[in-house]
């Protein structure tokens, strides 16, 4: 994978929670305009843990306040409901704020792929996947069994063509 493009998988389920000393799978914590300010604070909180588990620090962003970049998100979804690509995309960028660019106003190119994970083994998917697993991210795998975003960075050079397709995700439309 290219050093100019960050990279980071953020898989959006919590784990497990054991309740009546079962195991239940909780609910993926995904980003959304529609939460409730406590429902959001707990993604926050969530999507913040897992980027410092990454390395990453807040208030000491990957990219810099000069940096003008784009942005790619991929929402794996494998849910049966289904939440609106446009719903999730401002929440997402401003939980990313302060970890990898100092704000969203540095994103002058923004590209967001809504994949229901679920249609691959349908009769009629809409869509067919290949992941590069030797891309240096771990848990790749986890796009085929959970809800999660891979987000893909980079800073936008003068005189280049903005990547035109993922190094990590190679996405055909059928």
């Amino acid at each position: 994978m290219s050093k100019d493009i960050f990279t980071i998988l953020l898989p959006l389920s919590s784990g497990l929670s054991k309740i009546h000393r079962k195991q239940k799978a909780i609910k993926p914590l995904i980003p959304n305009v529609n939460l409730k300010a406590t429902k959001k604070k707990q993604v926050k909180k969530f999507i913040h843990s897992i980027l410092k588990q990454y390395g990453l620090a807040e208030n000491n962003p990957v990219f810099s306040e000069d940096d003008k970049l784009w942005l790619r998100i991929f929402y794996f979804n494998h849910e049966s409901t289904t939440i609106d690509v446009h719903n999730i995309v401002k929440p997402t960028l401003d939980l990313l704020e302060g970890f990898v660019y100092p704000n969203d106003r540095n994103i002058k190119y923004l590209e967001s792929v809504h994949l229901d994970m679920p249609s691959l083994s349908s009769d009629n998917p809409y869509f067919d996947i290949e992941i590069i697993m030797d891309c240096g991210i771990n848990d790749m795998l986890k796009i085929y069994a959970e809800t999660c975003f891979l987000i893909e960075a980079g800073i936008i050079k003068s005189r280049r063509i903005l990547p035109t397709q993922s190094p990590v995700i190679k996405l055909t439309w059928l």
